[in-house]
């Protein structure tokens, strides 16, 4: 699902695909912060909302609430990894 944005290089990357993407190449947890920098630095996905950070952050305790497997976890408040 996009949210208002649009996806760049792999049509198929949501914002999730892209949050594992940089947290897998970091190889370190992160906050939300760091994770948006790394999606835009890298060009993974265009944000055209007014607030792009906090589409990441609500887009990451979305996938934290829903049932089923989990690609990301948090650590501590606003600090995750990739499981």
């Amino acid at each position: 699902m996009r949210v208002g944005g649009s996806r760049k290089g792999d049509l198929d990357m949501t914002i999730l695909d892209a949050c594992v993407q940089v947290l897998q190449s970091a190889k370190r947890p992160m906050k939300a912060e760091e994770i948006f920098e790394g999606i835009k630095s890298g060009g993974l996905y265009e944000f055209r909302a007014k607030e792009p950070l906090s589409i990441v952050r609500g887009t990451l305790r979305k996938h934290l609430r829903s049932s089923g497997p989990h690609r990301v976890k948090e650590l501590e408040r606003g600090v995750y990894e990739t499981v």
